[in-house]
C-alpha cells in the first residue's frame, strides 16, 4: 500500500507504460482433426450430440433433426467443458449481469474505463455501471476473509478492505478507504467488489466463455467455418451475438456453453439454503462458500471460471426447500485445482432423502454435467461425499446450478 501519486506522476506513469493485450486463445485443433463436438440440451431434458449445427429461422438444425429454438436450453462445446488453456485475463462485471474478459486501462473520458476485449474489439465502461473488477487469483494457499456488505477490495494476500473505487492506470488502482486515498499495484489485487449486479433477463442468450466472460444478447447466427490456426486449418463454429454494444463473434475454442434464457430457468443461488451440514473427516473441514471458492476466491473448476456457484469440501450437505415447484435440476460439477489435483469425491443429488443422481469424480476428470429429475420434490440436497483419498483435495464446485420449471 502506498501514498496516492500526484496527477503529473500518474500521467508520467501512464504515458511510460505500454498497454498489453490479452489475445483470445486460438483453437488447438490441428490439420485433419475433427471439429469440436457439440451437445444440445432441451428444456425437457433431451440431450442431442451433434458434429454440426445450423440456425434455420426459428429452429436449430441438429444433424438431420430440427429443434425449435423455444425448446433449446443450452448448447455446449464438449472439448471446452473438460479443459481450457488456463489463460485468464481481467474480468469486468457490469450491473446488467454481463461479464467481459480482457485487459483494463484508463478510459478515454472522465469516469470511464477502457477494456480491450478478449474476443476482439474495445469497450468503454462508465464507473457507475461496474459491479466488480477481477484482476488475479489469490496467492497460493491463502484464504480470504469473509467479504462484508458494501464495496471492498480483496487483496491477493487475503486481506479485505472496505473502500470505494477511485481510478485505474496501467499499473495501479486507486481507492478511497475511511477518507484516505490509497493506491495498490494491480498485481496486489485479487478483485474489487463494487455493487450487486442484476439478475439475468428472461429472454435472449448468454455466451459463457472458458475465461469467465458472460455476454448477454440476441442470437444472430451459428456458422461452421474453416479458419487458420498456427499455420494449420481447423474447423470451428462461430456464434454471432447482437447486444447493446453491437455485433460480437465468438469461436468455439472460447466457449463453454451458450444458454437460452427463459422464465423456465432459475439459479439455485436465488434460494436461501434451509440448512448447511458440514461433516469433517477428522477435525477439519473448509466451510461452504456461496458464489466463491472455498478460499474466498473467484469460483473456478478445472480452469473454468463461474460467476455463480458453490464451493464445497467433503463431506458437505446443502439443503433447499423447493416446494415441489420445479421439474429438473442441472449443474456443472468439478474440482478447484489451483492448489492441488489429488481430489476424489462423489457429487450426489437427493430429493426428499432419495438418491436422484450421482457423479464420482477425480480432480483430473475435468467438468461434468449432473442432471436430476426433481418433479414433486419438496427438499433438495446437494451432497459432496468422501472419495478414495478421504477429504484430501476435495475442493468441490457446483457450477451454475439451475432449477428448471
Amino acid at each position: 500500500m502506498r501514498r496516492r501519486e500526484s496527477w503529473p506522476e500518474r500521467l508520467q506513469n501512464t504515458v511510460a507504460t505500454c498497454l498489453f493485450f490479452v489475445a483470445i486463445s486460438s483453437a488447438s485443433a490441428g490439420a485433419g482433426e475433427p471439429a469440436p463436438a457439440l451437445e444440445v440440451e432441451t428444456w425437457e431434458g433431451r440431450v442431442l450430440a451433434a458434429g454440426n449445427l445450423a440456425l434455420e429461422g426459428t429452429a436449430l438444425a441438429v444433424g438431420p433433426e430440427k429443434v425449435p429454438l423455444a425448446d433449446v436450453m443450452e448448447i455446449r462445446v464438449l472439448p471446452n467443458t473438460n479443459a481450457s488453456d488456463g489463460t485468464q485475463g481481467e474480468l469486468v462485471g457490469l450491473l446488467d449481469g454481463s461479464v467481459h474478459a480482457g485487459t483494463l486501462a484508463p478510459g478515454l473520458a472522465p469516469g470511464t474505463l477502457h477494456l480491450e476485449l478478449a474476443h476482439g474489439g474495445n469497450l468503454e465502461v462508465a464507473k457507475t455501471d461496474l459491479a466488480f473488477l477481477r484482476f488475479h487469483d489469490l496467492e497460493p494457499g491463502v484464504t480470504a476473509a469473509d467479504v462484508p456488505p458494501g464495496p471492498c477490495a480483496i487483496l491477493r494476500n487475503g486481506k479485505v478492505l472496505p473502500c470505494e473505487f477511485d481510478f485505474i492506470t496501467f499499473l495501479d488502482v486507486g481507492v478511497k478507504a475511511a477518507g484516505a486515498a490509497l493506491q495498490f499495484k494491480r498485481e496486489e489485487l485479487a478483485r474489487l467488489e463494487l455493487s450487486t449486479p442484476a439478475g439475468l433477463p428472461q429472454e435472449g442468450v448468454v455466451v459463457n466463455s472458458v475465461r469467465g466472460a458472460r455476454v448477454i444478447g440476441k442470437l444472430l447466427s451459428l456458422k461452421k467455418g474453416d479458419v487458420a490456426v498456427q499455420n494449420t486449418r481447423a474447423e470451428t463454429f462461430e456464434i454471432g451475438l447482437q447486444n447493446v454494444r453491437g455485433a460480437i463473434s465468438f469461436r468455439c475454442s472460447e466457449i463453454r456453453a451458450l444458454e437460452f434464457l427463459s422464465k423456465k430457468r432459475r439459479s439455485l443461488l436465488e434460494l436461501k439454503p434451509a440448512a448447511v451440514v458440514e461433516t469433517p473427516l477428522f477435525d477439519f473441514i473448509r466451510k461452504t462458500r456461496f458464489d466463491a471458492s472455498l478460499f474466498g476466491d473467484t469460483l473456478q473448476a478445472s480452469e473454468h471460471y463461474f460467476q455463480r456457484g458453490i464451493g464445497v469440501h467433503s463431506k458437505s450437505e446443502i439443503r433447499y426447500k423447493l416446494g415441489k415447484e420445479y421439474r429438473r435440476f442441472v449443474s456443472w460439477v468439478g474440482f478447484d485445482t489451483r492448489l492441488t489435483r489429488v481430489g476424489k469425491a462423489v457429487f450426489r443429488v437427493r430429493g426428499d432423502g432419495k438418491l436422484l443422481a450421482e457423479q464420482p469424480l477425480a480432480a483430473s476428470d475435468g467438468l461434468k454435467r449432473l442432471r436430476a429429475d426433481v418433479a414433486g420434490v419438496d427438499e433438495l440436497t446437494l451432497e459432496l461425499d468422501f472419495g478414495d483419498d478421504d477429504s484430501a483435495g476435495d475442493h468441490g464446485v457446483w457450477g451454475d446450478p439451475l432449477l428448471i420449471r
